[in-house]
């Protein structure tokens, strides 16, 4: 007999017994499943990823480009760029990197004319998706905006990310990049 059961009932054929732990793995499962989708905000879906934004963001999927407004009156405008079709590996890698390095040379240029100055130099980092980001930070001159400007690469396509927030949002640059870092890219 189980402790606390009243009946001479072995473990596997207690009724009472099946019927709690049903309760708590369901218990435990809606405790996770909220768990993963807190501070996660609206999806924006395409052909070759899924990108979910922060909490209190609001996208517009049918803008394009892809827009989406923040909270503290942010703007981000996202731009994708992917492979459709199939061919060789060496040529799919050669348009996604002629694409990046156009990517890369439009951030360049949108800093320089702009205005801006930079905050941040570029940089680059590989993610453990097997995707790499680069990152851009400026300010405009007079302080009261900045410009966070992200490429992500992955096998098949080119993102182009551009994020125009006021000063006082500056904490929405390190948001966003860290929501571009957990991109889900769909074969």
């Amino acid at each position: 007999m189980r402790p606390g059961c009243r009946t001479s009932c072995s473990w596997t054929s207690c009724a009472r017994w099946a019927r709690n732990v049903k309760k708590v793995t369901g218990l435990l499962l809606g405790a996770l499943a909220l768990a993963a989708t807190a501070g996660a905000g609206p999806v924006i879906e395409t052909k070759s990823l899924r990108y979910t934004l922060p909490d209190g963001w609001v996208a517009d999927p049918a803008s394009r480009p892809i827009s989406a407004q923040g909270p503290q009156g942010e703007l981000l405008q996202v731009t994708v760029s992917s492979l459709s079709g199939q061919g060789s590996a060496q040529d799919a890698r050669s348009i996604v990197r002629s694409v990046e390095q156009r990517a890369l040379a439009a951030i360049r240029a949108a800093e320089k004319e702009s205005g801006f100055r930079t905050t941040k130099p570029l940089t680059s980092e590989q993610l453990p998706n097997g995707s790499s980001l680069h990152q851009l930070v400026s300010m405009s001159t007079d302080g009261k905006k900045v410009l966070a400007q992200f490429v992500v690469v992955s096998p098949r396509a080119v993102i182009l990310a551009t994020l125009d927030l006021p000063s006082a949002a500056t904490s929405s640059v390190e948001t966003i990049g860290q929501s571009l870092r957990n991109i889900q890219w769909t074969p």
